[in-house]
């Protein structure tokens, strides 16, 4: 193959690369500007199971420490959609941290499923009736508590990320777009045509 051909050809991909970080940013930043007014999960009566997972590689390729981001998940027990996630601050996991993410989702009065994670011991104090299992212990707690739910629903996320070797300054992007599309596949939402609308919100034509 010729050296010029090499070149329209790594020209070519360098331009699709850049068009599809184009079409995500303008996804993430309408459906970011919509998640603030979007309803909360949960209320009273409700269960919301939450969950932390980290996203990322093993170091050197081996091994079990993992570099990347940890990733905060909440669903309504029996939601199949309505799926909320948030990356960590900071790759942080305090009480400070995830105790407001959880706030900006999850509704007052909503009975709420976790690990035993010391980091959600005061959920009680901030109007959530809190309920925990001991996964050292059990898979569910004698009382019926589980977070199976969300758990459940890391499989997916790690599966797409992973086809796509995302860099790890894009982690945060590629977890919004993947709410982009279960938001839109529970709306009956064309794909193409709600990217268009993103694009004229970003870009309005005067």
């Amino acid at each position: 193959m010729r050296e010029s051909q090499v070149d329209a050809r790594k020209c070519s991909m360098e331009t699709i690369a850049d068009w599809y970080q184009y079409c995500r940013e303008a996804i993430v930043e309408r459906f970011l500007a919509n998640q603030d007014v979007r309803a909360k999960i949960g209320g009273p009566g409700k269960i919301v199971q939450i969950d932390e997972a980290k996203f990322g590689s093993r170091k050197y390729e081996r091994g079990r420490i993992i570099e990347g981001h940890w990733v905060l998940g909440m669903i309504e027990k029996d939601s199949n959609e309505d799926l909320r996630l948030e990356i960590c601050p900071d790759h942080r996991r305090t009480a400070d941290v995830l105790i407001p993410l959880i706030k900006k989702h999850v509704a007052p009065g909503t009975e709420i499923h976790t690990d035993s994670f010391k980091s959600y011991d005061r959920l009680d104090e901030h109007g959530y009736v809190h309920k925990k299992v001991n996964h050292n212990e059990e898979f569910v707690a004698g009382d019926g508590t589980h977070t199976q739910r969300i758990e459940s629903c890391w499989r997916p996320i790690r599966a797409r990320l992973r086809t796509r070797q995302v860099a790890r300054d894009r982690y945060a992007d590629h977890i919004v777009e993947y709410q982009w599309r279960r938001w839109c596949r529970k709306n009956n939402k064309d794909l193409f045509q709600d990217l268009i609308d993103s694009i004229k919100d970003l870009y309005p034509i005067e």
